[in-house]
């Protein structure tokens, strides 16, 4: 796309022109010469003194039509050309289809137009296609999907969802030249030089159209028109013909009708014959020519246009105009006379709004609002010249087909721009500010100020009479009387007189007023002035201190905004956002720590529907909002169009607009509400840029004036060319998302066009698709999303990318689904959505038949392999489970060999690690407790010897007493010594034999009843008489030492009891003594050899502490338990229990167990 850059010379100087189309409502009287006569003046006065000219966008009709009361438009135009994908630049014929593609036709083949993309249709391309030179186009009334063009030289094409098929004479059709296709009876017809047709869309064919009287007409046809009652008029080479509904066939007689110099013309229902130099009226029941006023009775120029209930017909000297009902009698006929220097109408008109333009063949163009018409000279306009055809699409776009100029779109700007035509060129607008009388002021970056009026240019304003005109003003304030102040950059500030001019005020900012960016005059005349240097509050122009000074007195301030309660909001650059109330001494200061976007701030917006809420436009950090002490942003990646943005404000039907380094746009603050209430997932911006009519899409701000809301709905903001105009009431709130449209399907064996359902071959699994969306004004902005169901689950940003592929994918049936709505937003669900489903169809390996046979197949390989392998596995597995064994078996022998050698090493080692201990504790005891007892009685031996003269009787047989029971002893000791050893050697035997328990307790007792009577024991005998199968000799030997251990413990005078007794199949032993007893960690070393356990008796009696473990050993040995019962102090409680019957078992054995 190129944007239109007209332009004349002037000299060395190239001046840029806007052309303006002046549109008078009132209605005309009096002479019609002299009306047309003041029309051209005032254009020309305006061209003149440049109250329009031609931007680089557009074409503006009036910039007063701002201020005034005349309607007048802005246009937009754009055309396209070679260098933008046009074949050649000359375009014939322009109409749009059913799915709103616009098509044209040139003489290099067909265009299609989508806004972004030219695709074109030629031989080269499309052999069906056999030629390139083609005239008109035609949508088929009957059929949405099909769309006709006309070749230069005979023949007719047709397209159908991508498909092209001609017909000419081989298929039914004709060679010779045909019209565009028309509907009559219900057909769809064609008018030839070689006779009628129609297209048989049943049979999608053409026939040839046959009527009673055909024979008597020369099927020469050369221009068609119907009439209201269903008839169809013909011009042939020598008559003019109408074939009613019943097939009847008129004919007319016409004087000086010829074929070349006649055109027929369908006109509110009847048909207008023109036949140079007369107009003719016809219908069902009436031909009559129309009579004109005598001065200019004869039509001879080349054009006649119907435009909605007007006929214009140009003649040698203008333009007449017939109208208003079908009688086109002379009183609805006008005629304008003094436009004769404009030339005859000579291409096509085309309609903008209410107001028809008319090219003509002298580089002139005529207007015509109803009956009013003015000329404009056209020669400065290139764009506009040879204009073929006009055509208007669904959108109300205006499109153009120009000879040299290509493609032209002509459309509503829905943005103007209001230029200060700096003589410097600077148009760039720093400050705009409107004052209390409705003037607007504006600064541009150059110092330069102006004021617009109503109904006027910008003009020059000098601040100050007589000094430099260049002031560099970024803000104006007014106070409470309406009186205007500037802040002048390195001046200070300036008040208005009352004669317009400015004086300055006495302040002391002095070399603090390098910048002045913000300007705020409360109620009381104090000034709060926004600096560089930070925030200063003036009272009769003396600084004064005030509430977060100490805060301010550095921060660069960019706005000021009064709440009307007393409190400041202020915006800085990288401090962040402040709010101030000086009479309370509140101060609050927010950054992005507290949820603020950004710390620089550009813009602030008291929300005046929603008190308390404030709307912060930050540089680079979005949107936030200030809601009951909350910051809450929003930003690009929520839908924001940018996160760096210039100011904010909001306009009368709910929308926040925002200007930007890219474009102005708005969001819907419901939407942004939502959002930020976690209500809404995403937002959506509407843009403007220079595709709607802005002259630059770059926009001004970081200061107070950099935008005017007028309580009419009109928004203007400075932008680096002039000042951006909305008229924000007249802009259409609806939020509609444009329709996504699947173009064309590539495969290797499939090439489809507008697809819903495709089939594809075996093995064609790698594919292309080219998908579009029709969006003329703001084709750029249209962002697509895609998923193929079936193959993936999350949706694709595609951006404005508008073809994807996808290879190797599996045959299967999926569904590509496309939309030009962003998934996360809310209305998604609503959104429009198109799909195509892809079938790929699978090889015949793939198929469902294949693998079944195929599994079948390998399960009979698979089950008779199984059986064989098993059969195999099952011999080899009883082989080596054979062999498993037998090396097991060796294993385990060999284990157990070990095991037992392991043991064995092991009793061994206990062994002998006890008969060492035995070894130990028996020369122990033959070391000292045997040494000790013979020391004794080899010295009582001695006394005897030495002293037996001296010794009495009495003496000599105590000597012996004591001598018999140190022997009497020594024997029991060695007894027990024997014995212990001999079961530490395993060389006892256990020999039962039938025993009598009492008897065997009387004898143990027998044996201490003298040591007992030495110390007045009395022994206290429960015996219980029954026989016991034991071993005797080792009863006796457990009993007598038990009771010896009672005797030696217990105190003189005292009672040992004995009993005996059965108990649950065991004979019961049990001695008890009343004397030291034991503590519990005698009880718990009592049946071992330490040392420490031999104790002392009651009087003073020595043991080894060998006889209680000979007494464990030997009732292991018998099979049976001892327990022992002891408290120190008391006595002690020994109970042997012995089974009745035992078998025979040896000491290893025993000890063993």
């Amino acid at each position: 796309m190129r944007n239109n850059h007209l332009t004349k010379h002037n000299g060395d100087e190239q001046l840029r022109c806007r052309f303006s189309v002046l549109i008078n409502r009132h209605k005309m009287f009096g002479n019609m010469f002299k009306l047309a006569v003041w029309g051209v003046m005032l254009l020309l006065i305006g061209v003149a003194a440049g109250y329009s000219k031609v931007n680089a966008t557009g074409i503006q009709a009036g910039s007063e039509s701002l201020f005034g009361t005349s309607q007048q438009a802005q246009l937009l135009i754009q055309n396209w050309m070679v260098g933008d994908g046009l074949p050649v630049n000359a375009v014939v014929d322009i109409n749009q289809c059913n799915r709103g593609f616009i098509w044209f036709t040139t003489y290099e083949g067909i265009v299609r137009y989508d806004g972004v993309e030219f695709r074109t249709y030629n031989t080269s391309e499309y052999p069906e296609i056999n030629t390139n030179r083609f005239t008109w186009i035609k949508a088929d009334p009957f059929d949405p999907e099909v769309m006709w063009f006309v070749t230069e030289y005979g023949g007719m094409l047709k397209m159908k969802n991508g498909v092209f098929t001609f017909f000419n004479e081989e298929n039914g059709f004709t060679d010779a030249k045909s019209s565009t296709p028309f509907a009559w009876d219900g057909k769809l017809m064609f008018a030839t030089e070689n006779g009628l047709f129609y297209y048989d869309h049943a049979q999608e064919a053409m026939r040839p159209f046959v009527f009673p009287a055909m024979d008597e007409v020369n099927p020469y046809f050369t221009s068609y028109a119907t009439d209201q009652f269903g008839s169809l008029y013909l011009t042939t080479l020598n008559e003019v013909i109408a074939i009613n509904p019943q097939r009847d066939v008129l004919k007319f007689d016409v004087p000086g009708y010829h074929p070349d110099r006649s055109r027929l013309l369908s006109y509110r229902g009847s048909v207008i014959l023109y036949v140079i130099p007369s107009l003719y009226y016809i219908n069902a029941e009436t031909f009559e020519k129309v009579e004109v006023n005598d001065q200019h009775d004869t039509f001879n120029g080349l054009g006649i246009m119907v435009g909605d209930d007007r006929l214009f017909i140009n003649s040698s000297s203008g333009i007449s105009v017939f109208g208003k009902d079908a009688t086109l009698n002379l009183n609805e006929q006008f005629f304008v006379e003094d436009l004769s220097a404009a030339g005859l109408l000579r291409y096509q008109p085309f309609k903008i709004g209410d107001t028809w333009f008319f090219p003509t063949n002298k580089g002139k163009m005529i207007t015509a609002n109803g009956v009013h018409f003015n000329v404009i000279d056209r020669n400065e306009y290139p764009l506009l010249q040879n204009v073929t055809k006009s055509f208007q699409d669904k959108d109300g776009n205006i499109w153009l087909a120009s000879l040299f100029n290509g493609l032209i779109r002509v459309s509503d700007a829905l943005v103007y721009s209001i230029r200060t035509r700096d003589e410097a060129g600077d148009d760039r607008l720093m400050g705009i500010y409107e004052d209390s009388r409705g003037d607007i002021w504006m600064s541009t970056r150059r110092g330069q100020i102006y004021r617009k009026q109503e109904n006027m240019q910008p003009q020059p304003f000098p601040l100050l009479p007589g000094r430099n005109p260049l002031m560099d003003v970024y803000v104006f304030a007014s106070d409470a009387d309406g009186t205007l102040y500037a802040g002048v950059n390195r001046f200070g500030i300036a008040k208005q007189r009352p004669d317009g001019y400015f004086e300055w005020l006495s302040t002391d900012l002095h070399q603090d007023v390098l910048e002045i960016r913000a300007l705020h005059i409360a109620d009381d005349q104090t000034m709060w002035v926004g600096l560089l240097s930070g925030l200063r509050k003036l009272r009769n122009g003396v600084s004064v201190s005030y509430a977060c000074q100490d805060q301010m007195s550095r921060a660069f301030v960019q706005q000021i905004k009064a709440d009307g309660e007393g409190g400041l909001w202020i915006a800085t650059l990288r401090a962040g956002l402040f709010y101030l109330n000086d009479s309370t001494g509140d101060c609050k200061h927010y950054t992005t720590r507290d949820g603020l976007g950004n710390n620089s701030v550009r813009g602030i917006y008291l929300d005046r529907y929603d008190t308390g809420t404030v709307w912060i436009a930050t540089e680079g950090g979005g949107l936030t909002r200030y809601k009951n002490t909350e910051l809450k942003t929003v930003n690009a990646s929520m839908g924001l169009f940018r996160d760096l943005l210039h100011n904010v404000t909001e306009d009368f039907r709910g929308r926040l607009w925002m200007s930007t380094n890219h474009g102005i746009f708005f969001v819907y603050k419901e939407d942004v509400n939502q959002l930020l209430d976690d209500d809404k997932l995403r937002i959506r911006s509407t843009v403007f840029t220079e595709r709607q009519g802005l002259a630059n899409s770059e926009g001004n701000g970081g200061f107070q004036s950099s935008f005017i809301l007028r309580d009419n709905g009109q928004l203007f903001f400075a932008t680096q060319m002039g000042m951006a105009f909305f008229e924000t009431n007249e802009i259409e709130s609806e939020r509609v998302s444009p329709i996504p449209i699947i173009d064309l399907f590539t495969s290797e064996g499939v090439v489809s066009q507008f697809p819903d359902k495709l089939v594809l071959p075996a093995g064609d699994d790698d594919f292309m698709i080219n998908y579009t969306s029709i969006a003329f004004n703001a084709p750029d902005a249209v962002r697509f999303w895609y998923k193929l169901e079936g193959y993936e689950d999350r949706w694709t940003a595609a951006g404005n990318r508008r073809i994807t592929s996808y290879t190797n994918l599996p045959p299967k049936t999926y569904q590509f689904v496309l939309t030009a709505t962003d998934p996360l937003d809310p209305q998604f669900t609503q959104a429009a959505q198109t799909r195509l489903i892809i079938t790929i169809q699978p090889h015949f390996y793939q198929t469902w038949w294949f693998r079944t046979v195929l599994a079948c197949m390998l399960v009979l390989v698979l089950y008779s392999g199984y059986h064989y392998r098993i059969g195999a596995y099952e011999r080899q597995e009883r082989l080596l489970t054979r062999k498993v064994d037998e090396r097991t078996s060796e294993l385990l022998a060999e284990k157990e060999a070990a095991l037992k050698q392991q043991r064995l090493i092991a009793m061994q080692a206990n062994d002998l690690k006890q008969l060492n201990e035995v070894k130990d504790r028996f020369f122990s005891i033959i070391a000292h407790d045997l040494r000790g007892p013979f020391m004794g009685i080899r010295g009582l031996i001695e006394l005897i010897r030495d002293h037996r003269e001296e010794l009495d009787d009495e003496k000599y047989e105590e000597v012996l007493d004591l001598l018999h029971s140190s022997a009497e002893n020594h024997s029991k000791l060695l007894d027990n010594l024997l014995n212990w050893a001999r079961i530490q050697l395993n060389q006892v035997k256990v020999t039962p034999a039938e025993t009598n328990v009492r008897q065997v307790m009387q004898a143990a007792a027998a044996s201490w009843e003298l040591p007992a009577q030495s110390k007045s024991l009395r022994f206290n005998m429960q015996l219980s008489d029954f026989q016991l199968t034991t071993d005797q000799n080792m009863i006796i030997t457990i009993l007598r030492n038990l009771i010896s251990n009672a005797v030696k413990f217990s105190w003189p005078d005292s009672e040992i009891i004995l009993k005996t007794y059965k108990d649950d199949r065991t004979a019961v032993f049990e001695i008890q003594d009343f004397g030291t007893g034991m503590s519990e960690k005698q009880l718990r070393k009592l049946f071992t050899l330490e040392k420490e356990v031999s104790h002392k008796g009651t009087s003073e009696e020595t043991g080894t502490g060998l006889g209680l473990v000979l007494v464990s050993d030997m009732v292991k040995m018998l099979n049976g338990t001892i327990e022992v019962k002891s408290k120190k102090g008391i006595g002690t409680l020994f109970r042997v229990k012995i089974p009745l019957i035992e078998p025979e078992i040896t000491a290893g054995e025993a000890e063993q167990s």
